[in-house]
Parts: structure tokens; C-alpha cells; sequence
């Protein structure tokens, strides 16, 4: 079942389980169950509609914790932590081995398949997968290594690494994060992030790939101050990816504006970075 917050939200999963004690009473999922036919549908109809000309990414599927929490609920899942662990780490067991099968059915119906679903746009086919993991910035590193690294470490070594997202500042994880096995990729909000140390920590570790984040105009006052802050942190063993979205969100109205002189302007100056290094 799904639930709305609003009329103007998109439906979320609705818990099926009251708590991580309850885990028994799941059954793993087959890709005949639930959403997941209609998933595959889509994906096979666009593979068919454009063969080779395009690739394909994979379905926003966030990552296993995330997952976990829209069976069990926000405020349950967290309680579960403390109160029944041992549950919560079976339930993330089935969660990361559905996941697995999920992408793989995936990548046979794709044949330019890109094992990304959120930014960076592109990453090479067999060199990882790329997950959400928004709860970087909730969990406290000892949960965050128990509860997310330890699933986060099992797709890894699945898929040939992992590219991590997470919205929000997660600065109390950073060095918690270089424990995940082969991580090829770190995707944050720059506006939201301690952006020195985040370069101190994973230079030369992973490639960093920010966009701009909800407070972009209040701390980089637009795009060009955006890349010329991340171009000032660059050593030269960083390896960047920089992601410019077509508006920046402004705080004061709470809505999103479009400026292409900004734009542009941003672009030349990537360009130019290029041209001279």
C-alpha cells in the first residue's frame, strides 16, 4: 500500500511491519511482486525504443537502510536500532540480496546499461553501482557503520564498488565513509557541507561530485561563485565532478530560478579550468 503526505507529494510505501521484530513475516520479493513488473516494463520499453543510440540508468532504488526504513517506518526503524538490532540486521540482510537482484534484472534488459541514479549522470558500466543514502547525514558514525557501511560494503563488493549520495550535511561521517570498500564516488550538496575538510578527506580517495545544494545563493550568491569555490579547493590530485543543474533554489521564496547568463558563465569557467590545467 502507499501513502501521501499531501496532494502536491509523490506517494511513499506505506510500513507493512510494525517493528524489525515482525521481519519473519516477510517473504523475499520475486520480480513478479508488487511494483516491480511495472518497473521492469518501463525499463524494457525504453530499451526497446532506443537500442543502442542511448544508455539507460538504473531505477532510483535508494540504498538499504532507506529501504529498510519505508517497510518498518521513520521513528520505528530508529527505535529498532536500540531496542532489537539483531532483527534490524535481518531485515537488511533481505533488503541488500533484493537490491542485488533488482539491478541485475536490470542490466539484462539493458544493453548500454549505467549503474547510476542520481548524480553523476554517467558512470562506467562494471565499475560499481550507485546508491542513495540520505541517512549519512542522520546516523552517528558508530550507527552509520553498523547499520548502513556494513550493506553499503556487500553491494560493493557485488557490483565491483559504490558511488554514495546523501543530501543534508553529513561532515560527522566523512572519515567514516572512507571505510567503505571501494568507494568510487561521493555525491553531496556543496552548499550544505564543510567543502574543505569533505576535499581534505576524500582527495585522492574518491571522486567528488557536488551540485549545488538548497543554499547555494545564500552561500556562493550563484553558480559562478559555486565553481569558483570548488575550483579553489581542487588539488591537483582531486578528481571532480561538477554538476550544474539548469535553476538554483532561493531560500527567500522557496522556489526555483532559472538565470542563463549565470549559467553560461559558470560553464566558461569550467571550461577555461580545463583548457589551462
Amino acid at each position: 500500500p502507499v501513502v501521501r503526505e499531501s496532494d502536491n507529494t509523490p506517494p511513499n510505501a506505506a510500513p507493512v511491519i510494525s517493528c524489525a521484530k515482525e521481519v519473519d513475516k516477510l517473504k523475499m520479493p520475486t520480480m513478479a511482486d508488487g511494483q516491480i513488473p511495472i518497473a521492469l516494463q518501463q525499463v524494457e520499453y525504453m530499451a526497446k525504443k532506443v537500442g543502442d543510440i542511448y544508455p539507460i540508468r538504473m531505477i532510483n532504488h535508494q540504498g538499504p537502510f532507506t529501504n529498510a526504513i519505508y517497510i518498518v517506518g521513520y521513528e520505528q526503524l530508529m527505535l529498532d536500532l536500540f531496542d532489537c538490532p539483531q532483527y534490524v540486521h535481518r531485515l537488511l540482510e533481505m533488503v541488500t540480496e533484493f537490491m542485488i537482484k533488482f539491478v541485475r534484472e536490470q542490466q539484462k534488459r539493458v544493453r548500454r546499461f549505467v549503474p547510476a541514479m542520481i548524480y553523476p549522470d554517467w558512470m562506467p558500466p562494471d565499475y560499481g553501482v550507485s546508491i542513495a543514502d540520505d541517512f549519512l547525514a542522520v546516523l552517528s558514525p558508530r550507527l552509520y557503520e553498523e547499520f548502513s557501511l556494513r550493506y553499503n560494503n556487500i553491494l560493493s563488493q557485488e557490483f565491483n564498488g559504490i558511488h554514495i549520495h546523501s543530501c543534508g550535511d553529513f561532515r560527522m561521517n566523512y572519515r567514516t565513509l572512507l571505510k567503505t570498500e571501494k568507494l568510487r564516488g561521493v555525491n553531496f550538496e556543496a552548499s550544505d557541507n564543510d567543502l574543505e575538510s569533505l576535499f581534505n578527506t576524500m582527495t585522492g580517495r574518491a571522486v567528488l561530485a557536488p551540485h549545488a545544494g538548497l543554499h547555494a545563493r545564500d552561500l556562493f550568491s550563484g553558480y559562478t561563485g559555486y565553481v569558483t569555490k570548488l575550483l579553489e579547493l581542487k588539488k591537483p590530485d582531486t578528481q571532480l565532478h561538477i554538476t550544474i543543474e539548469g535553476a538554483l533554489y532561493r531560500s527567500e521564496n522557496a522556489d526555483f530560478t532559472k538565470d542563463k547568463l549565470e549559467l553560461d558563465k559558470a560553464v566558461k569557467l569550467i571550461t577555461d579550468f580545463n583548457k589551462s590545467h
